[in-house]
């Protein structure tokens, strides 16, 4: 049947296009401009207008005659996006042997019998996440079709907004008006891209509350459903949080969790309902969770999340009879999250996001029959030339020369390229779908050992150099009494020192001592870190995903770190000043009417009671502190309120930086008895 036609009637074209031809008109224009200028004259303000007008029908002229066969894929003007937060595979999936269910199973059956009985319509696929699986990342990944790795955790609790290329600015940039409701993580992330007055946006912090964003999602969407407000958006994006919330509260093996899937299941059969013939339906979780209800790491069950695609026409297809089931299991016929940004960028007629490393969902672009081998090597074409243009520019920056060798992606794109100059009558177009296929699983498997992946010796090593630092501290704290100072053949300090002697005066009694304070101080310092490394690994290994410890502790608001860092800490600092203060007022006989004993108390007093709040309360606060954050709530009206989290610009509330804090207060007290000794004073 023919595409309708799209709202958008000006559709940009790939931006490589776009650069090459602009280029020239700057090129031009700025010879044309110097041209004037030497003749003094004046460039009629419209001139650069006309060009530009010339040069844009120009561009999609030559667009449409090389990309005609795109058409085919842009036969929805409406789409609605659902995210399940944490709708794990196996959720979707019915299991008939009683004795093998949990308490989960066949709490949401309607994805998966959709899928059998209308294959057509609808299918189910494993939507496998990149580690790390917390929903920030999952978000990043399912909207630029890039790669987020450890290193942006932390960001989960930022927000920091997108800032490369996604498939929401594509939407936007071609005047598609895209709403959001629920998780507010989305207007963080992408500030003033939804419609105001349609979009609603709840607090996903209170991992306590299990129906607030569900009951608002659903309260506003099926409104903008109805045929008199589909002309209000073009896309609807609606993340749900339930799910989620009640397995970090109760674990999947729980009623509250089989609750929400019911309601899910009922929410998504009314929702496919109401939609036009005209709008794409998608479904999916953004990651999984483990048996505690937990997610951030890559355990399967924690990166194995569900995928589901619908529409009343039937559009999609498999291209083996055996594919028609959905997959039992999720390591059956998996796709990865990044493959739904060229999928969905392909069916809604916008440009792939530059950093996509993903590839189209077959299921999609095969057709009803499962034999359109040439829509699925077009569609994989333009997927892959975006890749290696993105791959192009990475190495280039790097100053990295591509590896050529057999195998390699340099090599496998040559070798779709020869496929394509073949003049065969028919095209091979299933043996160039293929090739293609091939160059993006191995570019993604470099790039997934390049960014996503750590290497576990070398990890090894880096604990083991550590290790062996602590060592040799410790070996030099050890040592024996006699290295301690140097032996100077001096012959005024002989005489001195033989002074003291006839004087009674003995210097051996405080060297000893300060030997004994510096071993003693650093000792303490050694094994303290040493706890407090080992404690904090431990929580590392055993929690295995903090985002349910943030959520939690965010509600609670960290009052510990903001007691210790402007109570304790100052008063250490203060205690500190003092110490400095009586030490010079000592060496330099400031107070005569103090005795050096008296001096002596108080300067091991003061220095005990700050090394006891650096030791005692400083690892305290570290262990059991909070995140440093702070939320505050503040509402302009009854029906909006604004969320303010402080502290998350300092490495995002991180309470790490107490131990900075602690080590700081430690040193002033070691230095002085390591870099100083007693100089006796000749009378």
């Amino acid at each position: 049947m023919p595409p309708p036609v799209s709202r958008n009637v000006n559709a940009k074209t790939p931006p490589t296009d776009y650069q090459k031809i602009a280029a020239q008109w700057a090129k031009a224009k700025r010879i044309k401009d110097a041209q004037s200028s030497t003749k003094g004259l004046t460039k009629p303000p419209n001139a650069d207008e006309a060009r530009r007008t010339t040069l844009e029908g120009r561009r999609k002229l030559a667009f449409e005659h090389r990309s005609h066969w795109t058409v085919g894929f842009w036969i929805w003007l409406l789409s609605v996006i659902v995210i399940i937060d944490a709708l794990r595979y196996d959720f979707t999936v019915p299991v008939e042997d009683t004795s093998k269910t949990e308490v989960y199973h066949n709490a949401f059956p309607f994805l998966y019998e959709s899928a059998v009985q209308s294959p057509n319509n609808a299918f189910l696929l494993p939507f496998i996440a990149d580690p790390p699986t917390s929903t920030l990342q999952r978000l990043k990944g399912l909207t630029t079709g890039t790669l987020p790795t450890f290193i942006d955790l932390g960001s989960n609790f930022a927000g920091t907004a997108i800032e490369e290329d996604n498939i929401l600015m594509q939407l936007r940039e071609h005047g598609k008006r895209i709403v959001h409701l629920g998780d507010d993580t989305w207007t963080s992330l992408f500030p003033d891209y939804f419609q105001p007055n349609l979009s609603r946006a709840y607090d996903s912090f209170n991992v306590w509350d299990l129906h607030t964003v569900d009951n608002g999602v659903l309260e506003h969407i099926f409104p903008l459903m109805k045929p008199d407000r589909t002309s209000e958006w073009d896309i609807t994006i609606g993340h749900l949080l339930g799910v989620d919330h009640a397995g970090h509260r109760y674990g999947p093996n729980h009623p509250a969790m089989t609750a929400k899937l019911q309601q899910m299941d009922g929410f998504i059969r009314q929702l496919a309902e109401s939609i036009e013939k005209d709008t794409l339906l998608v479904v999916m979780g953004d990651h999984g969770m483990d048996e505690k209800g937990d997610h951030g790491g890559e355990s399967d069950d924690e990166v194995e999340a569900a995928l589901w695609m619908y529409s009343k026409e039937p559009v999609f297809g498999r291209t083996q009879v055996d594919f028609a089931t959905p997959p039992a299991t999720a390591k059956i016929r998996p796709v990865n999250q990044i493959d739904l940004v060229p999928t969905l960028a392909l069916l809604l007629g916008i440009p792939i996001p530059f950093n996509n490393l993903g590839r189209p969902i077959e299921e999609a672009f095969a057709g009803s029959d499962g034999n359109a081998w040439d829509r699925l090597a077009a569609a994989s074409s333009v997927t892959s030339a975006g890749i290696r243009r993105y791959q192009a520019s990475y190495f280039k920056a790097r100053g990295l020369q591509q590896n050529s060798a057999p195998g390699s992606p340099a090599s496998l794109w040559k070798d779709a390229e020869y496929l394509v100059n073949q003049s065969t009558n028919p095209p091979k177009w299933d043996a160039l779908y293929t090739a293609y296929t091939t160059y993006q699983e191995e570019t993604l498997k470099i790039c997934k050992d390049l960014w996503a992946r750590f290497n576990v010796p070398n990890m090894i090593l880096g604990i083991a150099v550590m290790a062996l630092g602590v060592v040799v501290l410790l070996l030099y704290v050890s040592r024996d009494d006699d290295e301690d100072f140097a032996v100077l053949d001096d012959v005024e300090l002989d005489f001195a020192e033989k002074t003291l002697e006839l004087q009674g005066v003995s210097a051996d009694a405080d060297i000893a001592s300060y030997k004994t304070l510096t071993k003693s101080l650093v000792k303490s310092g050694v094994l303290s870190g040493l706890a407090i490394g080992f404690v904090s690994s431990a929580a590392v290994a055993f929690i295995g995903s903090g985002e349910w410890l943030w959520a939690g502790a965010a509600t609670a608001i960290g009052r510990l770190a903001p007691m210790w860092i402007g109570y304790s800490f100052r008063g250490a600092l203060l205690l500190s000043a003092g110490y400095w203060t009586l030490d010079a007022a000592s060496n330099n006989n400031w107070l005569t009417s103090i005795s050096e004993t008296t001096f002596k108390t108080i300067h091991v007093s003061i220095a005990q009671v700050v090394l006891a709040l650096a030791l005692v309360a400083g690892s305290t606060a570290f262990l059991w502190a909070p995140p440093c954050i702070s939320i505050l709530t503040t509402s302009t009206n009854s029906r909006q309120a604004q969320v303010t989290v402080l502290g998350y610009g300092n490495a995002n509330g991180a309470r790490y930086l107490l131990l900075p804090v602690n080590i700081y207060l430690r040193l002033p007290r070691s230095s002085r008895s390591t870099a100083s000794r007693p100089t006796p004073s000749v009378q």
